[in-house]
């Protein structure tokens, strides 16, 4: 008579009454009364009466990765093994393997006097999962300053730990959970160590180091007042050990960290550098002056509007500040304490004209003025060959200007509309010079002519 206790013990053996001959059978139930469906297979054999049954007996058939298993074979008198895991020895009643993650299955026979036996043994193996830990105090190198705190995070690629544990919980908020806090009187090794849901687990150590000792440094400007738009070196200079400085607000600096840093603020701000060792830190404050740029606007005779080839624009700089002044012209830059230029382009479209002015403190504001230039003359131009009555002849032959005189010739020079010189050839004993003009642009020029008797200024017109 059988008594069972345990329903799945029960339906198992009520199978087990269902085999009527000799053989290797496998059985499977499924549970579906646990919070998990568990898989319960049973490998048994069914002999004839005076044969011998092969029995593996296995460590582990469910492991974590990196676990050895142990498989025993007894009953008979020699034992073969095969599987596509690596497995120390082939032959022998015991093998030792380390299967990677996954099922494997391992195939052992056995032998004796009454013939042979197979049992194929199923192995699961599990992932491990990983750690890493991170520290709030990293970047001073795992420092804390005595009476400070630092957080440590476990990291693992395990998208959801089933546990966290730490030790020692020495100087801890906590011994349990993804962060805690540290905060010690000396040096302490953590160990963190996690588990999946597997219940596979591994363990990561991080340090939490104490500092006693803080910084000592002293801070420079140099200038300490600037324009706006120039810049300044900011310079930390330690007196003793200083493992790293951080500067705010890092929005006008060249960078956040170092002891040298370049600030370029358009008004005055106070810069607050700190200076930290083995986690302590002192901080100081140094303020920059930003000076007040002047106030330039200008006036335009034309008032903006467009002018013609051979006419002028009166360009007034407006500046009280101003005790100098940048002019700068399509073809020369000039420089001059005058607020005020006549100009006269001899290009057609918009000509920009670019005015610095600078004050006492040599800050400077910019503008620029667009001259507006019509192709057009307001008089009728008149051409080279028309100065045929003047002693000083010029006349255009393609590409060359042709310079006559009825005395003899010295010097030919060639100015433009803004009074800039773009040609100047000296002549030696000639009343007839030739002057190549194809790098000139077509509009109004004036050429000097300089004799043994006069100087002649002639405003001409070249196409």
């Amino acid at each position: 008579m059988f008594v069972f206790t345990d329903h799945i013990v029960r339906e198992l053996f009520i199978d087990l009454l269902c085999i009527h001959r000799t053989g290797r059978f496998a059985i499977l139930r499924k549970n579906l009364a646990m919070k998990r469906i568990v898989y319960i297979i049973l490998f048994l054999s069914v002999v004839a009466s005076g044969q011998a049954q092969l029995v593996v007996n296995v460590s582990d058939t469910i492991a974590c990765a990196e676990t050895n298993i142990v498989l025993t074979a007894s009953g008979m008198d020699s034992y073969s093994w095969s599987s596509a895991v690596v497995l120390d020895t082939n032959a022998g009643d015991s093998v030792n393997t380390e299967p990677i993650v996954g099922t494997h299955t391992i195939t052992v026979t056995g032998t004796d006097t009454s013939g042979t036996d197979t049992l194929i043994v199923s192995i699961v193996i599990n992932p491990n999962p990983t750690v890493v830990i991170q520290s709030s105090a990293v970047n001073d190198n795992d420092f804390v300053c005595l009476g400070n705190s630092a957080t440590l995070t476990a990291i693992s690629d395990t998208a959801v730990l089933a546990s966290v544990m730490w030790s020692p919980s020495t100087a801890l908020d906590t011994d349990s959970g993804v962060s805690v806090v540290s905060t010690p009187d000396s040096t302490i090794i953590y160990t963190a160590t996690v588990y999946n849901d597997y219940g596979c687990s591994v363990s990561g150590t991080k340090s939490v180091k104490v500092g006693t000792s803080y910084p000592a440094f002293s801070v420079s400007a140099d200038p300490v007042t600037i324009c706006p738009g120039d810049s300044s070196e900011l310079t930390a200079t330690p007196t003793t050990v200083v493992s790293r400085f951080t500067w705010s607000p890092a929005a006008t600096l060249s960078g956040s960290s170092g002891s040298l840093i370049l600030a370029g603020p358009t008004t005055t701000t106070a810069y607050t550098v700190v200076g930290t060792r083995d986690g302590c830190s002192v901080d100081t404050t140094i303020t920059l002056n930003v000076l007040v740029p002047p106030t330039l606007t200008y006036t335009q005779s034309s008032g903006g509007a467009t002018i013609k080839l051979d006419e002028t624009d009166i360009i007034t700089a407006v500046c009280a500040e101003c005790v100098s002044y940048v002019w700068k012209l399509p073809n020369s830059t000039l420089f001059t304490t005058q607020n005020e230029q006549i100009i006269s382009p001899n290009t057609a479209g918009a000509n920009i004209i670019k005015i610095k002015g600078i004050d006492s403190n040599s800050c400077s504001a910019s503008v620029n003025v667009t001259v507006n230039v019509d192709s057009s003359f307001a008089g009728t131009p008149f051409g080279l060959n028309e100065l045929a009555k003047d002693e000083v002849k010029a006349i255009q032959k393609g590409e060359t200007m042709v310079v006559s005189a009825g005395s003899t010739i010295r010097q030919v020079a060639i100015y433009n509309l803004l009074g800039e010189q773009v040609m100047n050839k000296a002549v030696a004993n000639k009343s007839l010079e030739q002057i190549s003009i194809d790098n000139l642009s077509t509009g109004v020029y004036v050429v000097l002519v300089k004799t043994d008797i006069k100087e002649t200024a002639l405003k001409l017109y070249l196409n």
